[in-house]
């Protein structure tokens, strides 16, 4: 069965899944991955070794890519949010 032989694969998600790669190579698996990112930018996609997830693309997090914030308590009183540059 082809799911045994090339258990890597990148699926689109747009209602049902649609495969668009498969492979037997975790990095050929990975460019295939990086590569319908580029080709499916406003898609949802995920690479996927049978059910467990490796990588998800979410396109509406694009403005919040390379920003992150960490919210400190030091005491009950004193909350401060920090962001990262």
């Amino acid at each position: 069965m082809v799911g045994e032989e090339f258990p890597f694969k990148v699926v689109r998600i747009n209602g049902s899944d649609e495969v668009l790669a498969r492979s037997v190579n975790l990095l050929i698996g990975r460019a295939a991955f990086e590569t319908a990112k580029r080709l499916y930018p406003k898609d949802v996609l995920e690479y996927r070794r049978g059910a467990h997830i490796i990588g998800r693309s979410d396109p509406h997090a694009k403005a919040l890519q390379g920003r992150s914030s960490v919210l400190v308590t030091i005491g009950a009183s004193d909350r401060r949010q920090y962001q990262a540059a």
